[in-house]
């Protein structure tokens, strides 16, 4: 019996040594978990740090590209200011020309049928006047224009831009179909009479065409104007680089002191296709229509 219980004692012995072993945590295990715990700790506390750290870049990011933006944004307005002030004086210029020029202008429109056409005329003056037999019937005014935008018509009537609300039935005076250019009279007086250039235009020479191009009323009607060059100077006509439209036909292509150069006709095209502008000079008009003298200024060309 005493053996069997010291057996039993051992055997116990032995348990207690394995569940110590094994089964039951050591004081090295403590120590390894609390070390882990120290080290998740301190990670944890390293990603706060640059989260904070990412955020305060996306916040310097955002007033960065904030003050950049609004040094653009005066930077395109200091451009802008500086443009229109570059440009102010050829505007005031172009202005001023128009404002010479305009009250000599007149809307032409073309009765067809039931059909309508509409360009511009002009009243122009030289040192000879005009013939006498052109003011029969009334006619207190002759305006040049083109032919093509008098021809055909069953009638032809004028709205003279200084009166906005009047209309005129014209008469026909002159044409002449080869150079494209015509004089009509109205029974209403226009005062202010465009004057021919006295100076001969040059390759590169500035000019400006006048006329009523585009949709309008003819009753609230607006002259617009294109700027451009003289790109050639031939016999009787020049030829420009003013993009002009629909309306111009007619109307006066005049240079800086608001002289006119010559008469809006048509488009030039050339084996490209590319169409080019025609004005024909003041001479053709004593040429094809009234017997000028030498000394009249519209034969000085």
């Amino acid at each position: 019996m005493k053996r069997s219980s010291n057996l039993i004692t051992i055997l116990i012995a032995c348990c207690a040594l394995s569940l110590g072993a094994s089964g039951l945590p050591s004081q090295a295990s403590n120590t390894n978990s609390a070390s882990l715990s120290k080290s998740l700790s301190a990670m944890k506390g390293k990603i706060a740090k640059l989260d904070a750290q990412v955020l305060a870049l996306k916040k310097s990011q955002a007033k960065a590209s904030a003050s950049t933006s609004r040094s653009l944004q005066a930077l395109t307005n200091a451009m802008t200011g500086i443009e229109t002030y570059a440009y102010w004086p050829a505007r005031q210029l172009v202005a001023n020309v128009l404002s010479t020029v305009q009250d000599s202008l007149a809307i032409v429109e073309c009765k067809q049928g039931n059909n309508y056409a509409y360009g511009t005329a002009f009243a122009a003056t030289s040192n000879e006047p005009f013939p006498a037999s052109d003011y029969q019937n009334g006619v207190k005014t002759v305006l040049l224009t083109a032919k093509h935008v008098v021809a055909g018509c069953d009638t032809v009537t004028v709205y003279p831009y200084i009166a906005h609300s009047l209309d005129f039935t014209a008469t026909v005076l002159h044409t002449d179909s080869e150079r494209d250019i015509a004089a009509i009279g109205i029974p209403y007086a226009i005062k202010t009479k465009l004057s021919p250039s006295t100076t001969y235009p040059t390759e590169g020479s500035f000019l400006m065409a006048t006329g009523f191009g585009g949709d309008y009323a003819v009753t609230t009607m607006t002259p617009r104007v294109a700027v451009g060059n003289v790109e050639a100077v031939e016999t009787d006509y020049l030829v420009m680089d003013a993009t002009i439209r629909s309306g111009f036909s007619g109307g006066p292509v005049v240079d800086w002191n608001g002289d006119w150069l010559g008469i809006t006709t048509g488009l030039e095209v050339d084996d490209a296709g590319a169409m080019t502008p025609l004005a024909r000079v003041p001479h053709t008009v004593c040429l094809s229509m009234y017997k000028c003298k030498s000394t009249d200024t519209l034969m000085n060309w």
